[in-house]
């Protein structure tokens, strides 16, 4: 659906790409809890690479931006906005609890890679980008009166 809206080509250099060769870009960066939907981009591996989480304002020059918006539909106020998805940002303080007593205790989020516990480098990195905004950990205590054994809270 993507590859054919973006006319079989990537969006960025307008090269023609066999579909296997496309990649999708989340057009609002997954780490700043944007969702890859039907408003993705159609990118060769060269530019999906080079924009990786970049915001569509920081990458794109404003007549592509113009373009982008018309091929995904999303309003030019999205495409030049440098921020969190807040809606999924109060979705996760709403579900706090289950984010760390659920989600955060999945196998695959409790194992150590590189020394480093999976939860952790989620939690961190929520934490990086949440910024000043919120404190998952602190959501967290204030619901049940401790800290999440899930992640480790220094």
């Amino acid at each position: 659906y993507i590859w054919k809206k973006f006319d079989c080509r990537c969006f960025k250099c307008n090269k023609k790409l066999p579909l296997d060769e496309m990649h999708l870009d989340h057009t609002m960066p997954l780490a700043y809890l944007y969702r890859l939907d039907e408003s993705a981009t159609c990118l060769c591996g060269s530019h999906n690479s080079q924009k990786r989480d970049h915001f569509p304002v920081d990458y794109y020059t404003q007549s592509e931006l113009v373009r982008l918006s018309e091929i995904t539909g999303l309003p030019m106020e999205v495409l030049e906005y440098r921020g969190i998805n807040l809606t999924v940002l109060h979705l996760l303080i709403e579900n706090v609890v289950w984010f760390y007593d659920e989600f955060l205790k999945e196998p695959d989020y409790q194992k150590v890679r590189d020394g480093i516990l999976t939860a952790d480098k989620i939690n961190d990195s929520l934490k990086r980008v949440i910024g000043g905004q919120a404190d998952l950990a602190e959501e967290y205590r204030a619901r049940t009166g401790k800290y999440p054994d899930s992640v480790t809270i220094i």
